[in-house]
C-alpha cells in the first residue's frame, strides 16, 4: 500500500494507530471519493473501517444511513427495458 500510494508505511501505521485509538473519530466519505471509478469499493472500506473500529452509531462516531430514497421500491416504478 506504501507504494502504491507513495507514501511511507510509517506514516500509514501510525495513522491507523491513532485512528483506532481515537476516543471519537469516524471515516467519511462521499462525492470526491464516491466518484472515483473505484469508488463504490471505497465507499464500502470507509464503512468498514468504521464498523470494525467499533465507531457506527455510537457518540462520536458514525450514525448508519438509510439513505434519502428508498432506492428498492422507487426500481420497481419504472418499466425494464429489454436488453439487445
Amino acid at each position: 500500500l506504501a507504494a502504491r500510494c507513495d507514501v511511507d508505511r510509517a506514516q500509514i501505521e501510525e495513522v491507523a494507530r491513532d485512528f483506532a485509538a481515537a476516543r471519537g473519530a469516524m471515516v467519511v466519505t462521499r462525492t470526491g471519493v464516491s466518484m472515483h471509478l473505484t469508488g463504490t469499493i471505497a465507499e464500502w472500506l470507509g464503512h468498514v473501517l468504521n464498523v470494525i473500529t467499533g465507531r457506527m452509531d455510537r457518540p462520536g462516531g458514525r450514525r448508519f444511513e438509510p439513505g434519502y430514497v428508498d432506492a428498492i421500491r422507487m426500481s420497481g416504478m419504472v418499466k425494464a427495458s429489454p436488453h439487445r
